[in-house]
């Protein structure tokens, strides 16, 4: 016994790879169970539950044809007859179904659909089980699927045998059964009490006509067994909610006042028509309609921007496709559950810091309610999945996989995973016939939100006074994780293996909470998921009370309630919030094709022109002030200040996404480099307030080594990783020369070894190579006895950590250029070689230098591919020509001669004057990387005929793309606030150009 849960011990350590240690695991479970892995597991083997008798079947109600058509019903119909059997005299004493024969028929198919969706991996995984073991008959597949399906199931011995054995998967079928029967139950007593007020608050009046059917599944289920359902009568179709719809109505006398008020220059919004009880809702059916005229579509959208005001001021959020239908010029808000929300009280590290400030403002910020576009960044898909309420798209792949049914109707029946296509909504309004792109319109959105926005600015008491009284006393949902994390779960525990028993099936869902501290909303939500439900969460509009789905008050509180939420939001509106939240709304339309991006300049050649660059300070100090001016400020646990900032990310950038994220640390585009920036800029001005916010950039840094919680990443390189902290905390010890910073050096030093030893990665950017270069930096820069010592030993680490790279063939010697391949290591192995004159260091320089030049170089096209397995020839710093050249000049400035060198350098000049000047304006791959690069070539070979045209070349950059256009709408790149493609970056190249002040060569981390 102890033998075998200690095999299953094992097993679960596998289904939570988060957890270091069974220690670490028990402690979890015994929170939320008060129960170890190993006491749930032994429980689960002693209190094996009996299963209730099931021995009557679906013949009574469907013919064989129907059940022969139906997935698995043998096996779980008698189980639904205990429950159906008495529900046509329910129907007929409610006296409002025209045909019960026809709709129990239909309740029944979806009843069983319901039931075969829970059921059906564990009957694939018996009707296999049955194939192996020789008990099915026919000669074909089809003819033993039919076999097990309809004889083996109908089989007493062997059902019962099932239900002994998935005595859990059994239990939780009575339950659906009996749920989905008491909730048609309740649709159709509440609905024949209220006819007359659903015909006439609904149905402007028209008869109603009998109820002919019910469809569900039509969103996620909840509070056992409910969800949204349509009641389809004869003349017409009436939408019936489960819960109150007192939200629904008060949001409806919102956009009433919207509409006195004359607020949207008068357009005036549909209302919809609802009537509703303490328990439930009917609404009505919104028709999608096309837009009659061009006006409609500007109206529409217009609309749209008023929506988004208001759903703004309510901390609205998950307003998706889905829940927006295009009535002509009118956006019609289909469901309001997700209006007001909040988030709970729980535990949040340095929760006063600016990077959780910055966090708390992107969720307060119109970019969170879910109309705007949006990419999702899952997986390895091509095509970015888009969310937002007016994105339209006629299919889309799905981010997520979800289970295909494989082989079906036969006996290889099987399931795996796929991206599915997920078809496109009735959210995108139509012009004679053709989808309206919403960019088009984007200054219509934005119009309608500056209306809105503008009035409940101006009115501020009013509005907060009709709000406060409207939804006094509502029910609000809160949603405290998305739904694809339950339904993930959800899918899950579908597998057999969780359908034996309540406490296997509770130990997988247990994974809903490994990062959570509410152990009581963790308990509820494993309720609901143990019935393969979405947890459903609800609080009073004026109170940080939180109830589960069964009204019960939970210890948990939000942390606040949602209308001091609103209340407070209101209160700080100004003008200055308005058009950061307008940003919010043009970032999220904005969509750039590298043609849009590029500059279009030329390398100016025999240049003599004299440059005045006095103008390039001033627009440095333009760029410096307005990073002041949106720095969002924190205090960390330390109790020091700090800085952080949002902006557009270079990783969603590839993907043509600039929404706007927190700032990341590192010098590629985050704190580092901005911080980088700023500090030179104080070195140029001597204006401290550049240097205190350099410092407080540097604080989210330094507070991570201090509190050694490096584990968000393994990268060690010099602009991607620990060692561009390094590179940032290194300079503040070179010009502030403070022991904070110092004694922070030291520290972070310290911590090297062992992410050296865990590091994966081998280039400049991310990996090893950056390290040494950070460190040899250090090493040289800084005359400290104890630095030197620490670092020594870690450079030659680096080095062995690269040479076995280096001979077992891995990545670093498959690409050439600087910042991802070879280049990138060589300047800085001769450098290594220097201190000492190691022998084995030299070897590998040769090596590699070697190995570039074989492999690398093409003399007929003179330049230097990409890669060693496509002919591929770059522009940039990362990859190509500049990067190569940066090497060589590099090797230049180290004393390094060869026979080869000078060649190389010529050639390397020579392309990128000729193809590399014009693409963008960046420095990883743009104009102000390649530009600096040729300048660091001209100084290194004394020719001040090319300083002279590097001068020109920028000048021509600098007048027509920075002066006046460094930050206006066009400039994506201005939406990026770091150094390598972003305004920190532009900032430092001015500071360099200007030529007599000592800039630091970031580009090679000198």
């Amino acid at each position: 016994m102890e033998d075998m849960i200690s095999y299953y011990e094992k097993c679960w350590m596998k289904l939570y790879p988060e957890m270091k240690s069974i220690e670490e695991l028990n402690t979890y479970l015994k929170k939320v169970f008060g129960k170890s892995l190993k006491e749930k597991l032994q429980n689960e083997r002693v209190e094996k539950v009996s299963v209730k008798e099931y021995n009557r079947n679906l013949k009574m109600f469907l013919d064989d044809n129907m059940l022969e058509n139906m997935r698995f019903s043998r096996f779980y119909g008698p189980i639904m007859v205990e429950y159906i059997e008495n529900l046509p005299k329910y129907i007929e004493k409610t006296m409002i179904v025209k045909n019960i024969k026809l709709f129990m028929e239909s309740m029944i198919l979806q009843l069983s659909d319901l039931m075969c969706s829970i059921a059906f991996r564990t009957m694939v995984f018996e009707i296999n089980n049955a194939k192996n073991k020789n008990l099915l008959k026919g000669e074909s597949p089809e003819e033993r699927y039919k076999y097990f399906n309809n004889e083996l199931l109908d089989d007493y011995q062997y059902r019962k045998s099932l239900y002994s054995e998935y005595c859990f998967l059994v239990e939780t079928l009575d339950e659906c059964a009996k749920n989905f029967v008491k909730y048609i139950e309740e649709i159709l007593v509440n609905t024949s009490k209220n006819m007359c007020r659903i015909q006439s608050d609904v149905n402007s009046n028209i008869e109603l006509g009998k109820l002919i059917n019910i469809e569900f599944a039509l969103g996620d289920t909840h509070c056992r067994g409910k969800s949204v359902a349509k009641l389809i009568f004869e003349n017409t179709i009436i939408y019936y909610k489960p819960r109150n719809s007192i939200i629904d109505n008060k949001f409806q006398s919102v956009l009433n006042l919207i509409n006195e008020k004359g607020i949207l220059s008068g357009r005036k919004y549909r209302v919809m028509n609802i009537h509703g009880t303490s328990e439930c809702g009917w609404f009505e059916n919104i028709k999608y309609e096309e837009c009659r005229s061009i006006d409609n579509v500007h109206d529409y959208y217009l609309k749209i921007g008023g929506l988004i005001g208001i759903l703004y001021f309510f901390n609205a959020t998950d307003f998706h496709h889905e829940n927006i239908i295009a009535c002509a010029e009118n956006p019609m808000l289909i469901d309001l559950e997700s209006i007001f929300s909040v988030e709970m009280k729980s535990k949040v590290f340095d929760e006063n810091s600016a990077y959780n400030n910055a966090i708390e403002y992107l969720k307060s910020s119109v970019q969170s309610i879910g109309i705007l576009p949006n990419k999702l960044h899952i997986g390895d898909l091509d095509d970015k999945y888009e969310t937002g309420g007016i994105v339209y798209k006629e299919k889309q792949v799905a981010p997520i996989k979800s289970l295909k049914v494989v082989n079906d109707a036969s006996d290889g029946i099987r399931t795996e995973l796929v991206n599915s296509i997920i078809e496109g909504n009735l959210n995108a309004p139509k012009y004679n016939g053709n989808i309206i792109n919403p960019k088009e319109y984007v200054e219509d959105i934005k119009e309608g939100f500056r209306l809105v926005y503008k009035w409940i600015l101006g009115n501020k008491k009013e509005f907060i006074e009709f709000v406060e009284t409207s939804f006094s006393e509502t029910k609000i949902r809160i949603i405290l994780k998305p739904t694809f994390m339950y339904a993930q779960i959800n899918s899950i525990a579908k597998h057999p293996n969780f359908m034996s028993s309540e406490d296997e099936n509770e130990l997988i869902n247990a994974r809903i909470g490994i990062y959570a501290d509410n152990i009581d909303i963790i308990k509820s939500e494993i309720r609901s998921l143990k019935r393969y439900e979405i947890p459903y969460f609800s609080a009073l509009f004026n109170e940080e009370k939180l109830f589960d789905e069964d009204e019960n008050v939970l210890e948990s509180r939000l942390i606040i309630s949602p209308q001091l939420l609103f209340r407070n939001k209101v209160c700080k509106a100004t003008e200055i919030d308005l058009n950061n939240q307008i940003d919010f709304i043009s970032i999220s339309f904005l969509s750039k094709n590298p043609e849009e991006l590029r500059t279009g300049i030329h390398y100016v050649e025999d240049a003599v022109e004299i440059i005045n660059t006095d103008s390039y300070l001033n627009v440095a100090k333009e760029i410096g002030d307005y990073l002041y001016s949106i720095a969002i400020i924190g205090e960390n646990q330390h109790g020091k200040s700090d800085a952080t900032w949002i902006g557009s990310a270079v990783s969603k950038i590839d993907v043509n996404d600039w929404t706007y994220s927190v700032s990341d640390l590192d010098l590629y585009n985050g704190n580092s480099g901005i911080a980088l920036f700023l500090l030179n800029l104080w070195k140029v001005t001597k204006d401290k307030k550049y240097l205190d916010l350099a410092i407080q950039a540097a604080e989210l840094i330094i507070s991570i080594i201090k509190n050694k919680t490096f584990n968000h990443s393994t990268l060690i390189g010099g602009f991607n990783g620990i060692g561009s902290y390094i590179y940032i905390i290194s300079k503040l010890v070179v010009n502030t020369n403070d022991e904070y910073f110092y004694s922070t050096l030291i520290e972070s030093i310290d911590l090297l070894e062992e992410r050296i030893e865990a590091a994966s990665e081998m280039d400049l950017v991310a990996g090893a190579s950056g390290m040494l270069a950070v460190l040899l930096n250090v090493y040289s820069e800084i005359d400290d006895k104890l630095i030197k010592e620490k670092v020594k030993p870690l450079l030659y680490m680096l080095f062995y950590k690269i040479q076995e790279n280096v001979k077992s063939g891995g990545k670093l010697i498959r690409y050439s250029g600087f910042g991802h391949g070879i280049a990138g290591c060589i300047p800085y192995l001769y450098k290594l070689y220097l201190i000492d004159e190691n022998r084995e260091v030299y070897q590998l320089f040769s090596e590699l230098l070697s190995y570039e030049r074989d492999h690398f170089y093409s003399k007929e096209e003179k330049d230097w591919v990409m890669s060693d397995d496509e002919v591929n020839y770059s522009k940039a710093w990362c990859h190509g020509a500049p990067g190569i050249l940066l090497e060589k000049i590099i090797l230049k400035e180290l004393g390094y001669e060869d026979e080869y060198l000078d060649q190389e350098i010529k050639v390397a000049l020579n392309n990128i004057k000729k193809k590399c000047i014009g693409n963008n304006i960046v420095y990883c791959h743009g104009d102000i990387g390649n530009l600096d690069i040729i300048q660091y070539a001209a100084k290194i070979s004394k020719d001040e005929k090319m300083i002279k045209e590097c001068s020109n070349t920028y000048d021509k950059l600098f007048q027509l793309h920075i002066k006046n256009n460094w930050n206006s709408e066009a400039s994506a790149y201005s939406k990026c606030k770091g150094i390598m493609v972003g305004v920190s970056g532009i900032g430092l190249s001015l500071l360099r150009m200007i030529n007599k002040y000592d800039i630091d060569d970031f580009l090679w981390l000198s």
